[in-house]
This record gives structure tokens, C-alpha cells and sequence, in this order.
């Protein structure tokens, strides 16, 4: 998808995951006939070899099954409405790093001392959190994201204990987020006040998280510290 700005930036996929998507939609189309990759070659006009391998993969992966013998192909395993897109492209993507700075073995970045893009992500996991906090209880919230985030988290170098205790804090934090915290809306349904006045008492409750986490994220050897002395033990 194009950038406007300077130069010309887009998001790509790798070959293989585009070929991985369109041998899916092919046999999408075709509602539960067999399909053959030369067939599919033609309709696309792309290499026999490179459908061939997606496809392989695809069986493999469980998406596509396959008839052996004369007249034989593939179809869709499932159904196509239980297929999700982005679990297919994480799963044909292989290991993508986010940018080259987020793995230490390849890292060429002069200015990784200085850098702030972990301070950034920081910052937008925690205002992600805390808009989610408005809708959503805390296990639930937890649940739901840890999965999608914690790869983006560990190939930042983020230590996974300090994570754990920083989403804690910022989930308990996005719970009582005034005007529309969740729990400022079970309070309300307890107590029967109104939902300013429960907004104005946990204020200093707040205000108390919101400095843990400042004070966590510079100086993150608050939480790592005890667990690694006992570790080495």
C-alpha cells in the first residue's frame, strides 16, 4: 500500500505467502471441485514450481487436502470461513523481523544506544492497554493480546519478566482510567454514585499506577533485579 511522503513505501508480502493466498482463494472459488496447479499456473500466470511448493505447504499446514490419482487435486480443508488471513501469513511469513535493530545477531544500527523506538513501544503498548481497559475486564484483555503482542515484544529484546509486570501494572492502571474504566462502571453498579464522583475518588489510585509504570520503564532493574540474583543462585 503506498505512503504518501517521500519516496515510495509499501507493505509487502513475501512471494511465497502471496501464492500461499491466491492457491487459497483459487480453491475458495472453485466450492469443494478439485483444483490442479496447472490449471492454476494458467489462470494465474505464474510458476508451476512456485503454486506447487505453496501448495504443499498449505496441505501441510492443514488447509488444503489432497486426492491422489488420475483426475486427482486439492480442495480446501475447511471451511473458507474459518480461514483467517493473518494466520496464514504468519504462519507461510516464516520469522520476519520487525526492523533490523530487534535482533542483536544481525544488528548493524549505529545509533541502537540512543535509539528510542523501545521507549515508543512502550508508550503505544501502554495506551493500547489503557483504551482497551475501557471496554474489557483485565483477564480478558490479557487473553486476548498477549498472544498477538509477545512476539513483537521479544524481538524488540524486551525481558518477558519485565513485560509480564509492566502489562500487570498498565492493565490495573487501564481498569480504573477515568471517565470510562471498567471497574469505574462496576463501582458505579455497587455503589449506586455517580460516575464522576467514583472517577474523582481513585484518582490518587491512578495517579499511584501511572508512576509505577514511569518509574518501572526507566528504570526496569526494579523489577528484574530480585529474579535474576535469585536465579543465579
Amino acid at each position: 500500500m503506498p505512503v504518501s511522503g517521500k519516496g515510495d513505501l509499501r507493505v509487502r508480502l513475501t512471494q511465497f505467502s502471496n501464492f500461499s493466498v491466491r492457491v487459497l482463494m483459487y480453491a475458495g472459488l472453485n466450492d469443494g471441485r478439485l483444483s490442479a496447479v496447472p490449471e492454476m499456473a494458467r489462470a494465474y500466470g505464474v510458476s508451476y514450481d512456485h503454486l506447487k511448493k505453496a501448495a504443499t505447504e498449505l496441505c501441510r499446514l492443514g488447509y488444503l487436502e489432497t486426492v491422489r490419482g488420475r483426475g486427482g487435486g486439492f480442495r480446501l480443508a475447511m471451511h473458507p470461513e474459518t480461514i483467517r488471513i493473518g494466520e496464514v501469513i504468519r504462519q507461510t511469513e516464516g520469522d520476519v523481523r520487525l526492523v533490523e535493530c530487534f535482533d542483536a545477531a544481525v544488528n548493524t544500527c549505529p545509533l541502537i544506544g540512543p535509539c528510542q523506538l523501545r521507549v515508543a513501544l512502550h508508550e503505544a503498548l501502554a495506551a493500547f492497554f489503557v483504551v482497551l481497559g475501557c471496554f474489557l475486564d483485565g483477564i480478558s484483555m490479557v487473553v486476548l493480546t498477549i498472544g498477538v503482542v509477545m512476539p513483537t515484544v521479544v524481538k524488540a529484546g524486551i525481558d518477558p519478566l519485565w513485560f509480564g509486570i509492566f502489562v500487570v501494572l498498565v492493565v490495573e492502571m487501564a481498569q480504573i482510567t477515568p471517565p470510562v474504566g471498567f471497574n469505574l462502571l462496576v463501582l458505579q453498579g455497587m455503589t449506586g454514585r455517580e460516575i464522576g464522583w467514583i472517577a474523582r475518588v481513585t484518582m490518587p489510585f491512578f495517579w499511584c499506577m501511572a508512576a509505577a509504570i514511569v518509574l518501572v520503564t526507566v528504570f526496569p532493574a526494579i523489577v528484574t533485579v530480585l529474579p535474576q540474583t535469585v536465579m543465579a543462585r
